[in-house]
């Protein structure tokens, strides 16, 4: 753990900052990165809407049976503060971390427009008893597949060589998929299928943004 946090210091302390940030080609690319984000967002933003309005019955979840629920107002903490938290990590990352910054943008996005398009093949309803939480990123019916078990998994694929990133992340991942379970707020086939999805998208990305990628080997 030592090693990896002084591994991370180095990057942010050495030419992994400062040499990315002042290349106007970097630049350039973190810019379309970032749009390519922003437009996935605003994709999803509606397909969230759809999704919730034509949700449709509430079926059985064998882990709903085995797992208590737990009171809302932890689990409604953990989904907004824990999930916002997580996002204003990503951002110092990308930040601090610019080698990963680009890719890392792009497979978000692309990982987003998967899941907003999964979200409306199969319109399952809202589990009984979630308070549903309101917000751009989400409306309560965009269940297929748990993007709050997704992001910290493709986090966890890019950030594979740095062991301690690596570790928080696998963490992250299964903490935020365990709290949707018990809040319900995602049926287990949402929160188990994540990270074999992802894991999929990460590899089209490894294709698609082979130079970007390329970056993060290097």
């Amino acid at each position: 753990m030592i090693k990896s946090a002084r591994k991370i210091l180095h990057l942010i302390l050495t030419e992994d900052f400062f040499s990315h940030w002042k290349n106007s080609f970097f630049v350039l690319a973190f810019i379309q990165a970032a749009s390519f984000l922003a437009c996935a967002l605003i994709i999803n933003y509606y397909a969230v809407h759809f999704a919730t309005e034509r949700a449709g019955a509430i079926l059985n979840d064998t882990f709903f049976y085995i797992l208590p629920k737990v009171d809302t107002s932890v689990t409604s903490f953990i989904d907004y503060y824990v999930a916002l938290s997580l996002q204003y990590g990503f951002f110092l990352l990308i930040l601090f971390l610019p080698r990963f910054s680009v890719f890392f943008l792009k497979a978000l996005a692309l990982l987003i427009l998967v899941r907003s398009f999964f979200i409306n093949l199969t319109q399952l309803g809202i589990p009984e008893g979630t308070i549903q939480t309101t917000s751009f990123f989400t409306q309560g019916g965009d269940l297929f597949f748990s993007g709050h078990t997704a992001v910290p998994v493709l986090a966890v694929f890019i950030f594979w060589r740095i062991a301690l990133l690596r570790n928080i992340f696998i963490f992250l991942s299964i903490f935020m998929g365990t709290a949707v379970l018990l809040g319900r707020y995602h049926y287990s086939i949402d929160v188990f299928a994540a990270p074999f999805i992802t894991y999929g998208v990460f590899v089209i990305c490894q294709k698609l943004f082979k130079k970007d990628y390329d970056r993060i080997a290097s």
